[in-house]
């Protein structure tokens, strides 16, 4: 989901691969703290969104 108000997104959340025991690739992602906060907060809605980028 992206949305075009928050210039930074694509930086708060990457998609990576890293292998599991068996040396197989597992797709991951990787945030920063921007990213594990508006995660963590649960937003819903535009109006909360705003709210907690702001």
């Amino acid at each position: 989901m992206k949305y075009k108000h928050v210039s930074n997104f694509g930086l708060m959340f990457n998609q990576t691969n890293i292998p599991d025991s068996y040396g197989r690739d597992r797709k991951a992602y990787l945030i920063n703290r921007d990213g594990f906060t508006l995660l963590a907060m649960g937003f819903t809605g535009k109006d909360a969104l705003e709210r907690k980028l702001d």
